[in-house]
């Protein structure tokens, strides 16, 4: 035994102790969170609540099955209308994400037209989601001012969204968001859009501390794509 092997030791010991008590601390700490959200109301009725959820990815574009949106969007019709037929099957609803989780289209850019422009690099975000009717009422989520998405929002009517009540919170101030329009823009290779918002989603909680997240929510038969959630 030397000396320099009797530090080497308590060295390697030491380190195996820190690194023992992160990982517990992340454990307590990640056993907490759980039990915060299992014991709380996030504002909806989660899955395993009765609420089954399926990830879908549709081969869509040119040289595929479904070659346009229209195409996209009567396969997705078909399928809810042959899934709710089931007896065991009381609703059935489409969006790009699930309560917690990041969308497929991530977070797009926006400007709420009539107010003062924002530099480019200085603009807000929000998490931008499609989905239909069925999405809402499938997790007992309410619309709670203005109205939900309905038939006549197809994808040749005028763009509409739903906001939800973080948005409201953050970006208006007490003001009214029905009627008011939103500049969005994607951060992949897509276009700008303007969309109309005409509802306000109940807000839903996420882990303990964690920032409100902001929501923008477009009619899937609006912007059909080929990756969303059956619920």
């Amino acid at each position: 035994s030397t000396s320099r092997g009797s530090r080497l030791r308590k060295l390697l010991v030491s380190s195996e102790v820190a690194a023992a008590v992160l990982l517990l601390c992340g454990a307590g700490l990640l056993v907490k969170t759980m039990l915060t959200l299992i014991s709380g109301d996030p504002g909806y009725r989660t899955p395993g609540e009765s609420v089954l959820t399926l990830d879908f990815s549709v081969p869509a574009g040119r040289d595929t099955r479904y070659p346009t949106e229209e195409a996209l969007s009567a396969f997705y019709d078909a399928v809810a209308r042959d899934v709710a037929a089931l007896p065991e099957v009381r609703r059935v609803g489409w969006s790009s994400s699930l309560p917690y989780g990041t969308s497929e289209l991530g977070r797009w850019m926006f400007e709420i037209v009539g107010d003062p422009p924002v530099e480019s690099g200085r603009r807000p975000t929000a998490e931008y989601t499609v989905a239909d009717t069925g999405y809402f009422e499938t997790l007992d989520l309410p619309i709670v001012h203005g109205r939900g998405f309905n038939e006549r929002d197809a994808l040749r009517s005028v763009p509409v969204c739903l906001v939800n009540e973080a948005f409201v919170r953050r970006h208006f101030k007490g003001r009214d968001p029905i009627g008011v329009r939103l500049w969005l823009k994607p951060t992949f290779d897509r276009p700008a859009q303007v969309r109309e918002i005409v509802g306000v989603v109940r807000q839903t909680s996420g882990e303990p501390d964690a920032p409100e997240l902001t929501q923008v929510y477009a009619p899937l038969a609006q912007y059909p794509i080929g990756d969303v959630y059956m619920v």
